[in-house]
């Protein structure tokens, strides 16, 4: 995925907004993101679930807003997101810190120019 396989379609910062507004339209509600990373065909999520509020539904949700608004930048119909998802259950505090380093470091890695990705690391206040 680093590799910047495929359309990258997120590598256009106003769709990598979409994706960003979506993911944080119920923040400190039903989830509460730690961070996350919207690279250019792929995204990272750090984030801890509230009661009741299922992971397929949140994730269906983000999906369903984002096509849409991504579809009508690009003037195109249909289905945008790939249908599964990978999720991690985070077993560890030493887990936890991993993950925040990997979606940190992901665009540096992936040698990605700054307006290439958008990061959201709230803890740092930093958006880039």
């Amino acid at each position: 995925m680093d590799q910047g396989l495929g359309a990258c379609v997120l590598k256009n910062p106003r769709c990598a907004e979409f994706v960003a507004a979506a993911i944080l339209h119920f923040d400190l509600e039903r989830y509460f993101i730690d961070s996350f990373v919207v690279m250019p065909n792929h995204v990272h999520l750090l984030a801890r679930l509230e009661p009741g509020f299922p992971l397929e539904q949140i994730v269906h949700s983000w999906k369903r807003y984002s096509a849409r608004q991504v579809n009508e930048v690009l003037g195109r119909s249909g289905s945008f997101w790939h249908k599964r998802y990978w999720d991690t259950l985070v077993r560890s505090e030493e887990h936890f810190w991993k993950i925040r380093r990997y979606i940190a470091r992901n665009p540096i890695k992936a040698n990605l120019k700054e307006k290439e990705y958008l990061l959201y690391l709230p803890w740092k206040g930093t958006v880039v």
